[in-house]
């Protein structure tokens, strides 16, 4: 294909592809946000989700293992969701008290 012939974007098939990827990547962290926030066990006030290539990594806070074990479970239905990576650290709620 000569020059004037070339169709579409000056974008090449791999910078597509980068920009759907960042899109679903959104969408999937929308729908990971939603469904921890739905999710009546779990205090997300200090879960950060963050999405890339379709994997969920989570990170930030939690009181106890259970809550931990917990929010992981509330993304396993998500559709495109392909893996989670939980990095959640346990730190109990005694530890937050001031003397």
């Amino acid at each position: 294909m000569n020059h004037k012939e070339t169709r579409g974007s000056h974008a090449g098939p791999a910078r597509q592809n980068s920009t759907i990827q960042k899109f679903a990547d959104q969408r999937i962290q929308e729908a990971c946000s939603e469904a921890i926030f739905r999710c009546q066990e779990v205090d997300s006030t200090e879960v950060v989700i963050t999405v890339e290539d379709g994997v969920a990594h989570l990170s930030g806070i939690v009181h106890d293992e259970k809550s931990r074990a917990v929010t992981e479970k509330c993304l396993k239905d998500i559709p495109e969701l392909l893996d989670i990576v939980n990095e959640l650290k346990v730190i109990p709620v005694d530890r937050f008290k001031l003397s």
